[in-house]
């Protein structure tokens, strides 16, 4: 006789988790954010300088601004690192500047004064031309991405022969002995980046794909028309210092785009689909509304996703979505958030970041809080000048003012106070021309901003880290 005996077991089973738990995970994310911007600050620096370009021998002045990033107000750091890169990148001259209420200058001559023996047999030389970079930052910002920190490149040109004769200025060409730099990717007549809006391109749904089309020498120039490999045209939104994007619904296979330029054609592949993920387009409207949509080829009503708008490190707003359908839309009031770049974040309960996207809220652009009016429209050599300054708003202000003539030479940097605190300051890369997009509130200067905001790539903040999905580690605090 044989006895069988059955023993039971369990098994246990991953559940998924409620909305409600789902919900409970998403805005603690969202709450760990502004919790991280309390505990570690972001600050911001900028250095106004007396001119755009330098002779040798001469001497660079300047006068530094340090705030809080988010706020706009005195940053709590009491102590400015200025430094004077040479064009090997040594640092030359290193400076500590105490800061007294948001404010401190200095000044970096451009000769060799290190070693006095030398100085006493050839005597106190200007160092050789080339281009020079002034890097400035508190200490706490080292904790962040080095693109936080300030930097301006000048070129020091050789001292003119003829004293005072400015007209001709002349670099040397510089060799860096045993300096290996790396090999750089020659530029063509035309070069494109494609960009699909929020970072992915979606198999089977219509995605925008921002792009930017570069010269040679890595300035924008806008394309005439583009067309797919079958002939059709793609259809072009206005272009912005070549700057643009248009709809495209893209399959699993690669695909490719012809560009005429100059009478050539050129060929360009689009970036490669994916078969799972989301899709994002924001539209920010002249309402002061954000229109949001999501898109993906397979809905799931049981995860539910979250969203935030950040702002300078700070969350200042969330919610959540679920996917019922291939499509989910969801218009978004911006009018009451304070005036800057944002970054628009699609996520899930357990912090996986699905979707990115910056855009600019402007509710209201400061406009340059001192108004200058001459008494003369022309002046003649050594003439006196007189300036009417205006202070539009009440209270106590700082002023700095440099005096220089109209030659710039050629190095087309036009950034101020507000374009590098508003803008600049936000983006990681070159930005052509920063003061146009605050020229005017209008849809032509609206939709050039919003394609300036789907091309360049996030700087400052890391969203991962912020929310406490990766581990962030504190090296440098505050200096009184």
């Amino acid at each position: 006789m044989f006895v069988v005996t059955l023993l039971s077991c369990t098994v246990l089973l991953a559940q998924q988790p409620t909305l409600q738990e789902q919900a409970q995970a998403i805005l603690m994310q969202g709450a760990h954010i502004n919790h991280f911007n309390r505990q570690f600050p972001q600050e911001k620096v900028y250095l106004h300088f007396d001119n755009t370009a330098y002779f040798q021998g001469e001497t660079i002045w300047f006068s530094a601004t340090v705030l809080d990033a988010t706020t706009g107000n005195v940053a709590d750091s009491k102590v400015l690192y200025v430094e004077l890169l040479s064009p090997t990148g040594v640092v030359l001259r290193q400076q500590k500047l105490q800061v007294v209420d948001g404010r401190c200058h200095g000044s970096l001559p451009l000769i060799d004064a290190s070693v006095e023996e030398a100085n006493e047999k050839r005597g106190v030389m200007g160092y050789p031309s080339g281009y020079y970079e002034v890097r400035a930052y508190t200490r706490t910002m080292l904790n962040f991405d080095a693109h936080g920190c300030f930097s301006r490149v000048f070129p020091v040109y050789k001292a003119p022969e003829k004293e005072g004769d400015y007209s001709n200025p002349v670099m040397e060409v510089y060799n860096a002995k045993g300096i290996e730099r790396p090999e750089t990717e020659e530029l063509k007549a035309l070069n494109i980046d494609f960009l699909p809006e929020g970072g992915h391109l979606i198999a089977g749904i219509a995605n925008r794909i921002a792009f930017k089309a570069t010269d040679q020498h890595g300035l924008g120039i806008d394309i005439a028309s583009m067309t797919t490999a079958d002939g059709t045209e793609m259809a072009l939104s206005p272009q912005h210092r070549g700057m643009g994007s248009f709809l495209y619904t893209p399959t699993e296979r690669r695909a490719k785009v012809k560009i005429q330029h100059e009478g050539k054609t050129y060929t360009f592949a689009l970036p490669d689909a994916e078969s799972e993920g989301y899709a994002l387009r924001l539209t920010p409207r002249a309402d002061r509304t954000l229109q949001v949509s999501v898109a993906t080829p397979h809905p799931d009503a049981t995860r539910l996703l979250g969203y935030t708008l950040t702002r300078q490190g700070k969350c200042e707003l969330i919610d959540t979505l679920t996917m019922h359908a291939t499509t989910f839309s969801r218009t978004v009031n911006t009018h009451k958030l304070p005036t800057g770049v944002y970054q628009f974040s699609l996520f899930d309960a357990e912090g996986t970041l699905y979707a990115t996207r910056m855009l600019f809220v402007n509710n209201g652009v400061a406009t340059a809080p001192v108004t200058v009016t001459t008494n003369k429209e022309s002046y003649g050599p050594f003439e006196q000048v007189r300036l009417r300054l205006q202070v539009e708003e009440e209270g106590n202000h700082h002023l700095s003012l440099s005096v220089r003539d109209a030659a710039d030479y050629g190095t087309g940097y036009t950034d101020d106070l507000r374009t590098y605190m508003l803008l600049s300051s936000e983006l990681k890369g070159y930005i052509e021309n920063p003061a146009y997009y605050f020229e005017a509130d209008d849809e032509v200067h609206r939709k050039a901003l919003d394609q300036l905001m789907l091309v360049q790539g996030w700087s400052r903040y890391d969203w991962m880290k912020m929310s406490g999905n990766t581990p962030f580690r504190s090296l440098h605090y505050i200096e009184e």
